[in-house]
Order: C-alpha cells, then sequence, then structure tokens
C-alpha cells in the first residue's frame, strides 16, 4: 500500500507503524526527483546520507525503495547494486531493496536493466512494476501478460509485486485486481503479493481494496490508524466567555499555525496560542454560516487541496453555526466549505 504521509515523520509514528506489525521503508526519488548514480563517491556520499537519516528517525527504517530512475534520468546498476550491498551490510539480510519500475518494456527500458542488475547481484528484494496512469496498462489481458514477463526476466516470481490502484481514477477496477491475482496466482503460487496507488485513495474509499485483496493475497488484516475521539471544540455564546481547564477553543486568528484554533471570531485576543484557564474573552457578534445547500445526512468529499484529508468522504453528522464547523462520521471536523457534495 503506497502512502504519501503529508506531514513530517518522526520516530515515534515510525514506531507506531512497525509496532502494528507493518515495514517502513524510506524511498529514493520520484517522477520529478531523478538521481543518476554513475560513481562510486556518489555511492558512498548516499549510503552516509541514508545513514543519517535513519539515525535521525531512531535506527527503525525496514527498506529503500529507489524511484531515482522513474525520472528516466538513467543509472549505473552497478552502483545501485553496491548501494543495495552496503546498506544490507549495515541493517541486515532482512533490509529490503525494492523499486516500482515501469511495467513494459517499451516503456522505460532502462528500469529493466536496472532490475536486472540488481537482482543477478543478489540485493534486489523484489521489484513492483505499476499498473496504473495509462489505460492500456489497467486491461486484464495486458496485466497478465507482463506480470509474466517479470517473472521471466527477475527468474524467481518471488520477486515481482503486482502494483494496482485502489479507488483511483488512473488504474484498474477492483474486479480486474480480483481476477488478475486470482489467474496469476495460479501460475505463479509464490508471486510475492500486490500493492496499491493509494492509501488516501482506499482511506477514501473505506478501504474496500485493502479489505478485497487482502483475503485474496493471504495477508492478515492491519487496522488502519484511527485518530483518537475529539470532544468537539467549545462554542461560547453570549458577549464574554471564561475560559476552563480543558477546554478546546476553536478561534479564527489571521495568523498561521496557531495551535488552539479553528473556526469561532473572538476579538482582544492579543496571542492565541497562549490563551490561559480564567482569561475572560470578549465575543464578537456571530456570523452566519456559509450556504453551501448540505445538510446533516449528506455524504461529503473533503475538497482542500493543501489538505492531507483531500478527497476522502464521509457523511455529515453535524453541522455547528455560526462557525460552519462540521462533523463527519469518520470523527473529524472540517469547514463546511471545503466540502462538496458526492
Amino acid at each position: 500500500m503506497s502512502s504519501n504521509y503529508g506531514n513530517a515523520v518522526n520516530a515515534a509514528d515510525i514506531k507506531a507503524c512497525r509496532d502494528r506489525g507493518q515495514r517502513v521503508v524510506l524511498t529514493v526519488g520520484g517522477a520529478n526527483a531523478g538521481f543518476n548514480f554513475q560513481s562510486r563517491a556518489q555511492s558512498d556520499a548516499f549510503v552516509a546520507s541514508f545513514i543519517k537519516i535513519v539515525d535521525s528517525l531512531g535506527g527503525q527504517i525496514d527498506g529503500c525503495d529507489f524511484n531515482n530512475f522513474e525520472a528516466h534520468v538513467g543509472s549505473s546498476g552497478t552502483e545501485m547494486s553496491y548501494i543495495g550491498k552496503a546498506l544490507k551490510t549495515k541493517y541486515g539480510a532482512d533490509f529490503s531493496i525494492t523499486c516500482p519500475p515501469a511495467p513494459g518494456a517499451g516503456y522505460a527500458p532502462m528500469d529493466r536493466t536496472l532490475t536486472k542488475a540488481m537482482s543477478d547481484a543478489g540485493v534486489l528484494t523484489y521489484a513492483g512494476p505499476q499498473f496504473y496512469d495509462s489505460s492500456d496498462l489497467t486491461q486484464l489481458g495486458t496485466i497478465v501478460s507482463l506480470v509474466r514477463e517479470w517473472c521471466a526476466h527477475l527468474g524467481d516470481p518471488r520477486k515481482v509485486v503486482v502494483g494496482l490502484s485502489s479507488n483511483y481514477g488512473g488504474g484498474p477496477s477492483l474486479a480486474t485486481c480480483q481476477s488478475a491475482w486470482k489467474q496469476l496466482l495460479s501460475e505463479f503460487p509464490t508471486l510475492r503479493g500486490v500493492f496499491a496507488w493509494s492509501a488516501q485513495d482506499d482511506a477514501g474509499g473505506g478501504w474496500n481494496w485493502g479489505k478485497t485483496m487482502g483475503p485474496l493475497v493471504g495477508v492478515a488484516p492491519v487496522n488502519p490508524p484511527v485518530d483518537p475521539p475529539v470532544d468537539p471544540p467549545v462554542t461560547p455564546t453570549g458577549d464574554t466567555y471564561t475560559v476552563k481547564s480543558g477546554d478546546t477553543l476553536n478561534i479564527i486568528s489571521s495568523r498561521t499555525g496557531v495551535s488552539v484554533a479553528n473556526l469561532v471570531s473572538w476579538n482582544n485576543i492579543t496571542n492565541p496560542e497562549l490563551i490561559e484557564v480564567g482569561q475572560v474573552l470578549k465575543l464578537k457578534a456571530p456570523t452566519s454560516t456559509p450556504t453551501t445547500g448540505l445538510q446533516v445526512g449528506d455524504k461529503v468529499r473533503v475538497d482542500h487541496t493543501t489538505s492531507s484529508y483531500h478527497n476522502q468522504t464521509g457523511t455529515i453528522l453535524s453541522i455547528t453555526p455560526p462557525t460552519a464547523s462540521v462533523r463527519l462520521d469518520s470523527g473529524r471536523g472540517f469547514n463546511l466549505t471545503w466540502l462538496k457534495k458526492v
């Protein structure tokens, strides 16, 4: 399952994932972040930098995912194999070296050259050819035929993971994913598994892809992370409000990064981040709730590109005027203007 975290990751986040039985890997590169390893000096510098990053994250990393050649910049198979061996020497044989190549030989021949070199050197744990973002790659026959090629190419089906998609318009349907896996597994019983682009898309679809594909692959379900319950924010009424211990206060401010706040208009607040118990706040006149046509019970989608919850869906449980604060059945709260009916 591919996951774009969207926030700074720390050692505690990584430990929480590993305690659930999940592996955590660092990805190198991306579509617009290619790097061409061509010299031993570059490789040694990378290994040193990687170790430094892992140390800063508590030393709890389970692998390195090479995506540096997706930008079509090439790389030396010798150097990437050298890096893989160095990292396995440092972190142990169970440390994974993986990559998500383009699946077709005609799309990115260097992907096959590099994965073959790493496989022959004994450092490649698996390659996950990606069957999405191109309509011809979403067809059952194409997926099956190209996975056959990859099994032959790497010499061992255990080195192949099938990259599919979850609740994502650029990938195969869930039915196609199911059919492809069943057919491939009958031919290659040791095929390593599947992954999906992406965790956010699957979450937006109620984790339906993972719940469906997991039993087919034979993976025990791992409960997705759940945000702890949040008490509803205090919405004061009247002319003034005295802050009490335990209050969660929703405040509008022109400042960014305000830690106590979401959405109520007050004045005479000089520093919203330093509001104290016992402080008396003078209230502004309430504003009206924006008119969006949404109401309790509507199925909605988060339409706010800067939010890590963009495109996730839910059902409105409550709307709190005058703040336009909306609570969804996921337990999360949003501004009413962030939501679109689906």
